[in-house]
């Protein structure tokens, strides 16, 4: 998995070896790069650039992303010392010690590097949201202009794919997507077949489903019966709701052409009626 190649162990991952190398003086970011290369070049996810340069490629979900070693090692040592981490651990303010809430020993260990925080971090946000039911709204930006009115494709499209939208959508062309409960089928189709009516709406939905079948708008193999829904797949539901459209669109018409006959003997009735006055 792409994270064992960032946060493993066994073989040490992305992080691991840096951490390794930030404690070595002499340490560079040539030899991270080399180290990396060494471990991880056989590695699914990881990819060496065929250039000769400062870079190595991370094949994510989303896509490869290449990133460049330049300061890496220099960025992860960018920690505070104990004395002033304990410093600022007895201060009097409380926003002050909530900046670094892990206690620390003056003298004691060096301080954890930037990226054993991160994964610190990492790992107690992951088990905060495995104890709770988080609901997410998922938003999108149309531009990075922050601009009204301007929408790039291109942007929409990669972020859809950042957030493994087009996965979901695959996975759900290949299951059946279109659900609805028993009666709402059954009141919304009941137009497919008149001639059912029943008071056990899941008898209903089975009557309409066999009546489309002999009409060969309703493929079985496309929908699928539950305990309390009835299942379809998206062409499925495309002809039943274009199947019902016509249906509709008939009776509308029927009504149509009878009130307006009506109408129209009426009001021939009526000149007839003045006309026979009028002699």
């Amino acid at each position: 998995m792409c994270l064992e190649l960032i946060e493993g162990r066994k073989p040490p991952g992305i992080l691991a070896l840096l951490d390794e190398e930030s404690r070595f003086p002499k340490a560079s970011d040539t030899t991270l790069l080399d180290k990396l290369h060494k471990a991880h070049e056989s590695q699914e996810y990881y990819e060496k650039p065929k250039q000769r340069g400062p870079n190595f490629i991370v094949k994510h979900y989303a896509g490869n992303v290449s990133y460049d070693t330049t300061g890496f090692l220099e960025k992860n040592r960018d920690t505070l010392g104990n004395d002033l981490l304990g410093a600022i651990q007895s201060s009097q303010n409380e926003k002050i010690k909530a900046l670094f809430p892990d206690s620390v020993e003056v003298g004691g260990k060096k301080p954890p590097t930037v990226g054993t925080q991160f994964k610190t971090q990492l790992q107690d946000l992951i088990d905060l949201l495995s104890s709770t039911a988080p609901h997410y709204v998922r938003c999108l930006k149309p531009n990075a202009l922050k601009k009204p009115r301007v929408f790039d494709h291109e942007l929409v499209l990669a972020q859809l794919r950042y957030a493994g939208m087009m996965e979901t959508i695959r996975i759900r062309q290949l299951g059946y997507p279109c659900r609805q409960d028993f009666p709402s089928f059954y009141h919304r189709y009941k137009a497919i077949c008149p001639s059912a009516n029943s008071d056990d709406t899941r008898v209903g939905c089975d009557d309409i489903l066999r009546a489309g079948e002999s009409s060969g708008i309703v493929d079985r193999s496309e929908i699928q019966i539950g305990r309390t829904k009835v299942f379809m797949r998206d062409a499925q539901y495309a002809k039943l709701e274009d199947e019902r459209g016509l249906r509709l669109y008939g009776q509308a018409v029927l009504i149509q052409k009878t009130v307006r006959g009506f109408l129209t003997r009426k009001k021939y009735k009526k000149k007839f009626a003045a006309i026979e006055l009028m002699q």
